[in-house]
């Protein structure tokens, strides 16, 4: 059971933000914005992934949860055009009936460009096309996916309130056969993102999404809702949580998202 909530799909939680942006979005959120870095401005996003999940499966209680430490570095290579690498490492533990089996997990990559293309009385859109590349710890040669594909952004910001929707879609090419048979191939994701400023350095959103479900055996979506914090006590410097909760069963039921973001 871990080894398929931890193998070559984890990538797409990776680029649900379960990780670094996460890997792209402001932490701890999942949606990201249309915004840009600006050129020559660099940024560093720290984030620790715990998640937990529990449910009952042919008559056995299954207890999975999860660790993902990870990293991203942001760099702005023009105005309007960011450069991104993220790097993750996860690893989990089953419990069925009481008796526990680690997974030694994944290590995950990411690089993906953003570039804002328009921008007018408050409103951005942007294009962010990415690559990224899991592989399962331990396993066998054939146990990694590669993944292309993109997202689309629109952001509307009025004041101290901003708005963000993101499509996005993608291609897994799965090294293994037994995944390729088991998993999709093609996942979408659709989410939108909140935001409101409370007070000058404390930021409130919430963020809600639905995805594909990797698993060709279920046609139910996983859908989620994250509620975060961002508390920024200079122009520099970010700390941010966040807590996310399954809407569907796909969904893991509870995720806890700390994370810190530096610029430079």
């Amino acid at each position: 059971m871990v080894a398929k909530t931890m193998g070559s799909v984890a990538l797409a939680g990776l680029l649900m933000g379960l990780w670094a942006g996460n890997a792209t979005a402001a932490l701890p959120f999942i949606t990201d914005d249309a915004g840009t870095l600006g050129r020559g401005a660099s940024q560093v996003e720290l984030l620790y992934v715990g998640s937990t999940e529990k449910e009952t499966i042919g008559g056995s209680t299954v207890k999975t949860d999860w660790s993902l430490p990870g990293a991203t570095f942001g760099n702005g290579a023009a105005e309007t055009l960011d450069l991104t690498l993220g790097v993750a490492r996860s690893w989990g533990t089953e419990t069925v009936d009481g008796i526990s089996s680690n997974d030694s997990g994944n290590a995950d990559f990411l690089l993906n460009a953003k570039w804002k293309y328009y921008e007018k009385t408050g409103f951005r859109f942007a294009v962010k096309p990415l690559v990224g590349y899991s592989n399962h710890v331990g396993g066998t040669s054939d146990d990694h996916v590669t993944l292309y594909g993109g997202w689309f952004i629109v952001t509307r910001e009025h004041e101290v309130l901003a708005v963000s929707l993101n499509g996005g879609y993608f291609y897994n090419d799965y090294g293994s056969a037994a995944e390729r048979e088991s998993s999709r191939s093609d996942p979408w994701i659709l989410s939108a993102l909140a935001t409101y400023k409370v007070l000058e350095g404390l930021t409130l959103g919430l963020d809600v999404g639905a995805s594909t479900n990797p698993d060709k055996a279920s046609s139910e979506m996983p859908v989620y809702a994250l509620g975060g914090a961002i508390y920024s006590p200079n122009k520099n410097v970010d700390l941010s949580l966040g807590l996310k909760f399954g809407v569907t069963k796909p969904e893991p039921d509870f995720a806890g998202i700390p994370g810190i973001t530096l610029r430079f």
